[in-house]
């Protein structure tokens, strides 16, 4: 059985830039190191979050 192809939801670690690999340290510092599921709150939360900074950047 071959292994399953990466897509945009699950990609392979060797396949992230530079930037995509901070991004996770940046989430798993946000986390305290856990493994929460990507729910709809929170990525809710995190788009107002991320939102926000640009709005304010914006003026």
């Amino acid at each position: 059985m071959s292994p399953r192809p990466a897509s945009i939801f699950m990609p392979e670690l060797k396949d992230l830039t530079e930037h995509e690999r901070a991004w996770v340290g940046f989430l798993r510092l946000l986390t305290h190191d856990t493994d929460p599921a990507p729910s709809l709150e929170r990525v809710q939360a995190l788009r107002r979050a991320l939102s926000s900074e640009n709005a304010k950047g914006a003026g």
